[in-house]
């Protein structure tokens, strides 16, 4: 969860712990991906392609939003600005890969589905930073190859 750097008394870490019975998403902003495309994966199974879109909606709008957030870890430095503390966050890649990776091969024989994936591959990586763009051309790339094998190009 953290690096603690130098002393502190328990109390002042325990102090700091938020607990409870569910996580939110505030303390884990990964679970807010994994439940989308837990949604998602669902409705392809009863082939509810509509559904899957629609969670691919908010994917789009969480990603786009992630893309601009900082992912370098949190330093947080006491009142002299020695660090104390070294909160880690998710990267690029982990957002990317918990929102996409498993959604694309579920979604490889349903066109529908592929189309927008491949929208919101391209649209995410119109507001990314360049450097984020390796992660998402690499899932464009086999999200268009399924395209491929679903609908040939005519001759």
């Amino acid at each position: 969860m953290a690096d603690i750097h130098g002393q502190l008394p328990a109390s002042v870490v325990l102090g700091g712990l938020v607990v409870g019975s569910e996580r939110t998403f505030e303390q884990d902003p990964l679970f807010a991906f994994r439940l989308l495309t837990d949604i998602a994966l669902r409705a392809l199974r009863p082939n509810d392609p509509a559904t899957t879109v629609q969670a691919l909606d908010y994917i789009e709008d969480l990603l786009g939003r992630a893309a601009a957030a900082p992912t370098e870890p949190r330093r947080v430095t006491d009142q002299h600005q020695v660090l104390r503390l070294v909160i880690a966050r998710p990267s690029w890649e982990e957002f990317v890969r918990t929102s996409l990776d498993d959604l694309i091969p579920a979604a490889a024989t349903t066109p529908s589905v592929l189309i927008r994936l491949q929208l919101l591959l391209e649209r995410v990586q119109h507001r990314a930073h360049p450097d984020h763009h390796e992660v998402l051309t690499a899932r464009l790339t086999r999200v268009n190859d399924h395209l491929t094998k679903l609908l040939p190009p005519l001759a």
